[in-house]
């Protein structure tokens, strides 16, 4: 079935991943190499995430996830790791109040995947086990930038 026919079907979504690519990796782990030779505390792992959108031609757009994950063990940063991810997207005709969910829920969701397997593997390339973060509510997600641009007196996050 082709992309336009499929497009067309009732339920379908106007939605459609052009590339997907890593804009930024920055791996740091400051206490190498006692970390690992040295017992300390549990470390503990935080994940910060943030969707931004720009249009980067008629109906295309670009959205990028910025993902920190920090590892702590006490006081001391046991790793720390930031990463942009981001995807070129195509949206069909949409009314103009389901734009900004599909590219700031939507397409983020089809990241994810991809990212969190780069995270992974970084941490693991980092002498540290595999890292699998748990799946993420970018409706929630969403939610909150509408609420917190609210109370700001700003613009609903759109791409």
């Amino acid at each position: 079935m082709s992309d336009q026919a499929q497009s067309q079907q009732p339920g379908a979504i106007p939605l459609s991943v052009n590339l997907q690519y890593l804009k930024d990796l920055s791996f740091e782990s400051p206490r190498a190499p006692q970390v690992f030779v040295t017992q300390g505390p549990q470390s503990q792992v935080g994940v910060n995430v943030r969707v931004d959108g720009r249009a980067v031609g008629e109906n295309t757009y670009e959205i990028t996830l910025h993902l920190e994950v920090g590892a702590t063990a006490g006081d001391d940063q046991v790793f720390l790791l930031e990463m942009d991810y981001a995807g070129i997207f195509t949206v069909g005709a949409v009314p103009p109040q389901v734009l900004g969910p599909l590219m700031m829920i939507e397409a983020p969701r089809m990241l994810f995947p991809f990212a969190r397997q780069i995270i992974s593997n970084v941490v693991a390339s980092g002498g540290f086990p595999p890292l699998l973060i748990n799946p993420i509510d970018f409706a929630d997600l969403y939610r909150r930038q509408l609420a917190a641009a609210e109370q700001q007196g700003e613009t609903a996050p759109t791409a």
